[in-house]
């Protein structure tokens, strides 16, 4: 197709006249038929055409609105791969990249991207209803994660285009996004899967968020954070420890942010203890048990702290950890000792 468009420049513009026709017609019915083939071809076709022109598609007419549309509906179609809404990610980062691309402070990339804000703000709801574990109890049993190969492999592949929307709407825009989703309070009511693709979301998009610096509410991640340090490892199944895996990635992402209020201290490495006890979660959690004694210096080596990283260190005989995640744990509790200046606590603990 894009060799095409290069010896047929009118051809994009001869495809997008006939979006309204192809969407209508073709397309929506096929949705509500649950024509996986006609669906994946459309799909294709319609990508490929925005792939070779998408400064076209960024014009923003009604029939590039119309494609638009259309491809965030085979994203949102739900499959029992991911094959189709995976097939849509370089149209999407194409398009994103031509709207990031036009210099900011020109009135052209202002009207852009407030055009396209609703489209990629609906696309990553799509994103994160395709990204979810769709049932906990099915696909984890134990101690080893079963998600499927192609759920995991889409979640890879999302980085990119998570980055490229975060940045088209903004920091604060995408994390108030990805935290206000009017989760009730009692835990019994929480929507974990949802809980869990929403960490994942953030951490993918933690170096961009770091670097844009806007002032991050923690709450709700502290809420969360809260409720699973009281849990004991008996009261969860084993996919809920990929809660824990998520909630370690954004932990261990963000632990200079959280750890700059002692308060959190606490339940962080209550929590992190818990996500160290299975495999699915260990090595999330003992990263972020390290990042946190690095970046808390200044008050990780009060006794009640000190105490639970001495907890956890007793308990890593028991959980068959892999040497790298004690690595990880003997150099955060080795930096928390090294951060005592008075030497008789010092000779003490290392005596512990």
């Amino acid at each position: 197709m894009t060799e095409l468009v290069s010896q047929y420049q009118e051809l994009p513009q001869a495809f997008l006249s006939k979006m309204p026709y192809i969407r209508e017609v073709l397309l929506l019915p096929a949705l509500a038929n649950r024509s996986e083939k006609i669906i994946a071809g459309l799909t294709s076709l319609m990508c490929e055409v925005g792939q070779a022109a998408p400064g076209l598609v960024a014009e923003g007419s009604n029939e590039a609105l119309s494609l638009s549309d259309a491809l965030l509906r085979c994203v949102a179609f739900s499959s029992e791969d991911w094959e189709i809404a995976e097939s849509t990610l370089q149209f999407w980062c194409s398009l994103a990249h031509c709207i990031l691309g036009i210099d900011e402070q020109t009135s052209k990339r202002n009207a852009t991207q407030e055009l396209f804000l609703p489209v990629f703000s609906s696309l990553l709801d799509a994103l994160l209803f395709r990204a979810q574990i769709i049932d906990i109890d099915e696909h984890c049993t134990g101690r080893v994660s079963s998600i499927p190969d192609g759920l995991v492999q889409f979640r890879l592949n999302l980085e990119e285009l998570l980055v490229d929307i975060c940045l088209l709407l903004g920091a604060p825009a995408y994390i108030n996004k990805l935290l206000s989703s009017g989760w009730g309070l009692a835990s019994q009511s929480i929507p974990w899967k949802e809980v869990e693709v929403r960490m994942y979301a953030l951490s993918m998009v933690a170096d961009t968020i770091l670097q844009d610096g806007s002032p991050f509410d923690f709450s709700v991640v502290m809420h969360f954070v809260n409720i699973l340090s009281s849990r004991t490892p008996a009261e969860l199944n084993g996919c809920q420890f990929l809660v824990y895996k998520s909630f370690g990635d954004v932990i261990g992402s963000y632990s200079k942010w959280l750890s700059s209020s002692k308060s959190n201290i606490k339940p962080l490495l209550l929590f992190c203890a818990s996500g160290i006890s299975k495999s699915i979660s260990s090595n999330s959690c003992s990263v972020a048990l390290r990042k946190l004694c690095e970046d808390a210096s200044s008050f990780i080596h009060e006794p009640p702290i000190l105490d639970i990283l001495f907890w956890i260190s007793e308990g890593m005989g028991e959980g068959n950890l892999r040497i790298e995640d004690e690595e990880e744990i003997i150099s955060a509790i080795t930096h928390a000792l090294c951060s005592i200046l008075d030497k008789e606590l010092r000779k003490t603990s290392l005596a512990r």
